[in-house]
């Protein structure tokens, strides 16, 4: 077979086919710090939301909602599963959240989040370790980033830092977006 490395296969352009070319995303920040500051009138630390907007619309999506959550189980689940179920307002396709996936013990997102997977997308996982090792070494390791599906909405559980939600963004998620919507919604 000598297939270029950039020539798309036959069996994924079929996987592609009649996939949605607009997708809406909703972003949940999950910080006490963030949440504390969206109480008081004004997120001023926040740096991912801006860049979560920018990437979405470059590549021709939508952010329909952005909400700032606690590390609290109870309340992590409760604005996951209201985007989910009790939507009225605006569908939405896919959730990212940023925080809580690293290993102190307020980090308790994958906790909140991963018991409520209809199915894990593990490759996911494995992928962005790979690609954030290349960038920011071994450090990556302490990352607990995960996605999967509930209901039939598509879920990525990215760390808080900025440049990880870029990186996940731009070289694995939004490549493959429609797609997995698409299947996701099978």
């Amino acid at each position: 077979m000598n297939q270029k490395k950039n020539d798309i296969p036959d069996v994924i352009k079929e996987h592609r086919k009649n996939a949605p070319s607009k997708v809406n995303f909703s972003l949940i920040i999950i910080s006490d710090t963030r949440y504390k500051e969206f109480l008081e009138g004004e997120v001023k630390s926040d740096l991912t939301a801006k860049i979560v907007k920018e990437i979405i619309s470059k590549y021709g999506h939508e952010i329909t909602s952005i909400e700032y959550v606690p590390d609290d189980v109870k309340e992590i689940r409760k604005s996951i599963l209201k985007l989910i179920y009790f939507n009225s307002d605006r569908a939405v396709d896919v959730i990212v959240t940023s925080g809580g996936t690293g290993i102190t013990s307020r980090d308790i997102t994958i906790e909140a989040i991963k018991t409520l997977f209809k199915k894990e997308l593990t490759g996911f996982s494995t992928l962005f370790h790979k690609l954030s090792f290349e960038d920011v070494g071994p450090a990556s390791f302490i990352s607990r980033a995960t996605a999967g599906i509930i209901g039939k909405v598509v879920i990525f559980c990215l760390p808080g830092s900025p440049s990880a939600v870029k990186l996940a963004l731009e070289k694995i998620i939004l490549p493959e977006i429609g797609m997995i919507v698409k299947h996701a919604r099978e």
